[in-house]
């Protein structure tokens, strides 16, 4: 996998396959979903936070959870684990069929000089 730690908005949508405005709804909605900001503003999310939509996203749109349900259920969640452990994540993108693995080592960006 990639060694990449953050992501820019629209790296995170092409990875977990959402428009952006589905990801600022849910930071209104989910607590465990805040990524940070840079100096400019922008968001800057985590691998964790990219684990957080990943999870939501599979309640929501697989498990036909209500933003309620999810909301308990990821709360009980980080409860139990405290966070959100890399071999779920894979696991949860294998259910939707996405390669974020290939994505991550295919999508890398230059590094500027």
């Amino acid at each position: 996998m990639s060694d990449k730690e953050s992501f820019n908005i629209e790296e995170v949508c092409e990875i977990v396959g959402l428009p952006s405005h589905i990801i600022f709804y849910w930071e209104t909605e989910f607590l465990q979903l805040r990524p940070e900001r840079n100096k400019s503003r922008q968001r800057v999310y985590s691998r964790k936070d990219v684990d957080v939509i990943t999870r939501i996203r599979f309640l929501l749109f697989e498990g036909k959870h209500s933003i309620q349900d999810t909301q308990i259920a990821l709360a009980k969640e980080f409860e139990s684990t405290k966070n959100f452990s890399l071999n779920q994540v894979e696991k949860n993108f294998a259910e939707f069929g996405v390669g974020v693995l290939f994505w991550l080592d295919t999508n890398e960006k230059p590094k500027r000089e």
